[in-house]
């Protein structure tokens, strides 16, 4: 066990490298964006560590694994548009009913005007 360490670690130390990297540089990216990028910094460690193992199922297995983190992905975009989509609709129905309010009290005003 002792000797397979090495190749271990040097697939910790790259996915630790580039999970730091991905954070620094997209760290304000979008939930689904982040969410690929580590999954596949994942897969990478691991390919890495089979490659150096001679694995291939080390080496390749994640990626087909972790593929099915695309329906997630999927159902998580979907979930953020439509909080996004009532959003927009929340202040557009907001603005109308302001702009209804203020036509309103103008309309009361000119009628107090023309009554005195």
């Amino acid at each position: 066990m002792i000797d397979l360490l090495p190749a271990f670690l040097a697939g910790w130390v790259l996915t630790f490298v580039l999970l730091a990297i991905e954070h620094l540089l997209w760290k304000d990216a979008p939930r689904v964006v982040r969410y690929c990028l580590g999954a596949g910094t994942i897969c990478t460690g691991c390919t890495l560590t089979g490659l150096l193992l001679d694995n291939p199922i080390l080496a390749f297995g994640p990626w087909c694994i972790a593929s099915a983190g695309v329906l997630t992905a999927a159902w998580t975009w979907y979930d953020d548009r439509a909080k996004a989509t009532l959003k927009t609709a929340q202040k557009r129905g907001e603005v109308v009913g302001i702009t209804r309010g203020l036509t309103q009290e103008a309309i009361d005003r000119g009628s107090d005007r023309s009554r005195n």
